[in-house]
């Protein structure tokens, strides 16, 4: 049987102890759509880069495969969610700020994992990045927007949890289900759709790990990531792959063909961070050529930081990963062009209201 953490627990205090490093990464996946993707990549877990779940909804606390869970909200929804009212998620939040606070504690870096225009991801994200923000943990949200076919109801309220999250974090990833439709074959399956995604955060967690856990000859480290997310921009990223004497300016070719780099052209980008990584063949020319490709691609006011490193098992191959800070609007951009907003703060007082609309078989099963 589950055991859900019912508070702050002495398993928060056990897993500080056993942390090998004063660096700790934590990421969160809150509500039904962030806890399934944290589940299927439960396997990047460690005690450097600790994975939470966090939902109102018990059954779907139950099959989530996240070690550290926490159940929200059991005195006013019983379990049951938040039946897809952002505002009870707010509330349910704020009934919780302690408990949340004592998760985030000892963090350095948050990731908060959330599908946005159903009730907990959409109302509970917001009140999480600002607590964060209040904690100065480093924060970047990973939201996930709806299908357009699930209804402009939910899309107004990813829209408005959206902008709400933007104003908390300091660096946010937006991927759209639409897009699978895209970037998908007809015969493609729902399974494979998530696959993109998953794949894309699993990436940007392991790319976190790599440059902030493993030195290289050019070391990356936390005060540079620190330096490039708090632009309070709009994060994108990507991988490329070379192989041969061209091994670098290969995969600089391949990175800039990654998809979510093609969408959010580089021109628009205040800073990206460019890390490569390769066998004992890479050379200092390859590496430079392969540096000037991506810059060419970017603005000249493009703020660039650098980072490489020599791994034995790659033999002749090589990876670059770019990790880009753009102004790419989100939550209005599909209806007109605006900058990003400088970060503000989300003011949690506005939602500590008592009459929040419950809705009725929520309110019957409490009476």
């Amino acid at each position: 049987m589950i055991e859900f953490d019912p508070g702050p627990s002495d398993s928060l205090t056990k897993s500080s102890s056993r942390r090998p490093s004063p660096l700790r990464v934590k990421v969160l996946g809150i509500g039904g759509a962030g806890c399934s993707i944290l589940s299927r990549l439960s396997f990047l877990s460690s005690d450097r880069i600790e994975f939470f779940a966090l939902n109102s909804d018990r059954r779907s606390l139950e099959v989530c495969e996240v070690e550290k869970k926490v159940q929200l909200g059991e005195s006013i929804v019983g379990g049951w969610g938040a039946g897809g009212n952002p505002q009870l998620g707010r509330q349910i939040a704020l009934g919780e700020k302690n408990r949340i606070k004592e998760i985030l504690k000892g963090a350095s870096l948050l990731f908060l994992v959330s599908g946005l225009g159903k009730g907990t991801g959409t109302g509970v994200s917001p009140v999480v990045a600002q607590l964060a923000r209040e904690m100065s943990i480093l924060t970047v949200g990973f939201a996930i927007l709806p299908f357009s076919f699930e209804g402009e109801k939910r899309a107004a309220q990813a829209r408005e949890g959206l902008r709400d999250l933007e104003k908390a974090v300091d660096a946010l990833m937006v991927i759209s289900n639409d897009d699978l439709l895209n970037d998908l074959e007809e015969s493609s399956s729902l399974k494979e759709g998530f696959k993109t995604i998953d794949g894309i955060l699993e990436k940007l967690i392991q790319t976190t790990d790599n440059l902030l856990f493993h030195s290289g000859l050019i070391s990356v480290d936390f005060a540079d990531l620190k330096s490039l997310l708090e632009r309070k921009g709009h994060l994108s990223i990507a991988i490329g792959t070379g192989k041969g004497e061209e091994a670098a300016q290969e995969a600089a070719r391949d990175a800039l063909s990654f998809p979510l780099i093609e969408k959010n052209s580089l021109k628009g980008a205040q800073a990206m961070l460019i890390h490569i990584m390769g066998g004992e063949k890479l050379s200092l020319s390859g590496v430079r050529e392969a540096v000037l490709n991506v810059e060419k691609a970017s603005s000249p006011k493009t703020e660039v930081i650098f980072g490489a490193g020599v791994d034995e098992r790659l033999s002749d191959e090589a990876i670059l990963t770019l990790l880009v800070i753009g102004k790419e609007e989100s939550s209005k951009g599909r209806e007109g062009k605006r900058s990003r907003p400088q970060q503000e703060e989300l003011d949690l007082k506005a939602y500590e209201e008592d009459d929040l609309d419950i809705p009725t078989f929520l309110r019957k099963r409490k009476n």
